[in-house]
């Protein structure tokens, strides 16, 4: 989680988010598809993160919002072949009111 204000931000730091949230999601779903496919069963377990579906200031919400969505995406693919896709998205806990 590389937080910063987008124009003060390394374009490096990007690639790495990018690199780590998005494109390893998308080549660990590459190494299993076909097996599971092929034996008309299996789960993808995605982990994204309280800023999937939310909106704060930073870059890193766009790389989990791409976890949350490319996930849809491959749950509406790949239902057909028994194959399920989960995503996981840890959030803060809550307090109790005091």
């Amino acid at each position: 989680m590389l937080l910063g204000a987008i124009e003060q931000q390394d374009a490096g730091e990007w690639d790495k988010m990018f690199d780590v949230n998005v494109k390893s999601l998308l080549n660990g779903v590459h190494a299993v598809i076909s097996g599971m496919i092929d034996r008309k069963r299996g789960t993808i377990m995605n982990i994204s993160s309280v800023a999937g579906p939310k909106t704060f200031t930073n870059l890193y919400v766009g790389t989990k919002f791409a976890v949350h969505v490319l996930s849809k995406n491959l749950r509406q693919e790949l239902s057909p072949h028994n194959v399920r896709v989960i995503v996981i998205a840890p959030c803060l806990p809550q307090r109790s009111p005091t």
